[in-house]
């Protein structure tokens, strides 16, 4: 099964390719070789300065947006050993695994939608797989996302219109451009149209796009803007792109044409979104990054939940450590999965939101993984753990408010997934 991950693979794996990891164990040098550098204008947790928040042409939403199931009743999990994949489903009502229901890539993500689950094989096999779980998970298709001229396109996230359940959008981390596809054609036919993402690139011509939120009739991708030609480093800030599905082309936020047109993080590095439960509206996303921020959509005003400086004071510092998160029932409490500094293994921290007097507190550690595998659902946390020997999916009860303990699942060794976790999504089945 998995071997231990030696910190120059965790590097590979977090730098070259962000949230789609291929482990390498090439030596990447000393240790002083992999110290990230930071923007201009930044400090050493990696906080931006304060930028304008003043938009001359901002949308307005037409529906809330969706980034998660309102009610969660499984877990899809993606499993390798790096050599191939499966994916695996777990009943959250009775914890019941069923493992390897389909073949994935070794660098697969599943998602659910309307009936369907759709796997998105990513660094160097740019394709979809679509599965019928009320059909035996029997394929519906391989649609290929390649690009002449591109090594990978990359596919980070697979994103669907509010109002058409066969229309897809598959964000390219590799490529400037997000791929439109019809899942109602053949898969050879499937590929409708792109949407150009040139206006937010950096130098390389790339803007590294991610994480997609659907609002309605606007698509709100993350990018990162990072130079591909010196370490992957942060040009300036993190952005996130407003699209406008109806003609398919990004927003011009601002009247200067030299304006980067996004919404400025405060952050760098850009992981993953959350709905935020407060806001019941659902117009309001929390974000990942070097901290936690909350990014108001319907105006693009931005703050942060949970600070850069609170991060680093528990010895999350910077952009490469912070893996994954997710909140409570109540969005009052966030459980954060970070690398130790020497890459060793990943613990769980809690904190308070909107408290920048809270301590980022670690109630749970010593794990191992190589995506994001936190997932919350009622009083009940879910890590994919990859540690050898133990690998699985680990299940605490997070009730008490205090550190995590094992739920009663009738024995405290995680639940066997086949192979080892590799990504965790939340699922309605």
């Amino acid at each position: 099964m998995y071997q231990h991950l030696t910190r120059a693979a965790l590097f590979v794996c977090t730098v070259i390719n962000l949230t789609g990891c291929v482990l390498s164990t090439v030596d990447t040098g000393s240790d002083s070789d992999w110290e990230t550098s930071t923007a201009s204008g930044d400090d050493s947790t990696g906080e931006t300065e304060d930028v304008p928040s003043v938009y001359d042409n901002y949308p307005v939403l037409s529906a809330p947006c969706h980034i998660e199931p309102a009610e969660v009743t499984e877990l899809l999990v993606t499993t390798t050993d790096f050599a191939t994949g499966g994916l695996s489903t777990v009943d959250l009502a009775t914890l019941a695994v069923t493992p390897d229901v389909a073949l994935t890539s070794t660098d697969a993500i599943a998602r659910a939608h309307n009936g369907k689950v759709y796997v998105v094989n990513r660094y160097l096999y740019d394709n979809v797989d679509v599965l019928d779980p009320a059909a035996s998970w029997q394929s519906g298709g391989q649609y290929s996302l390649t690009l002449p001229g591109y090594q990978s396109v990359n596919p980070h996230t697979l994103e669907f219109a509010y109002d058409d359940p066969n229309r897809g959008y598959a964000v390219l981390f590799g490529a400037p451009t997000i791929a439109v596809l019809d899942f109602s054609r053949p898969p050879a036919e499937a590929v409708i149209g792109d949407i150009p993402l040139q206006r937010l690139a950096d130098a390389d011509g790339i803007p590294e796009a991610s994480a997609g939120i659907v609002c309605g009739d606007t698509l709100f991708v993350s990018v990162q803007r990072l130079d591909r030609n010196a370490g992957w480093v942060p040009v300036d800030h993190d952005y996130i792109a407003a699209i406008d599905l109806q003609s398919q082309r990004v927003i011009e936020l601002f009247d200067d044409p030299s304006a980067v047109p996004g919404i400025a993080l405060r952050g760098q590095w850009a992981r993953q979104f959350r709905n935020d439960p407060t806001d019941l509206n659902g117009h309001t996303a929390l974000v990942l990054t070097t901290g936690i921020e909350r990014v108001d959509l319907a105006t693009g005003e931005v703050e942060w939940a949970v600070t850069p400086q609170q991060f680093a004071d528990a010895g999350i510092l910077g952009s490469m450590y912070p893996q994954a998160f997710d909140l409570d029932a109540a969005g009052t409490r966030a459980f954060v999965a970070a690398y130790r500094p020497d890459y060793s293994a990943v613990d769980i921290y809690q904190v308070t939101l909107d408290d920048p007097a809270a301590a980022v507190v670690q109630v749970a550690g010593g794990y191992l993984s190589a995506e994001r595998t936190l997932e919350v659902v009622g009083d009940r946390l879910y890590f994919g753990d990859t540690s050898p020997g133990q690998s699985g999916l680990r299940v605490f009860d997070i009730a008490d408010n205090g550190a995590l303990t094992p739920a009663d699942i009738g024995a405290t060794q995680p639940l066997s997934l086949g192979l080892a976790p590799y990504r965790v999504q939340a699922s309605a089945s």
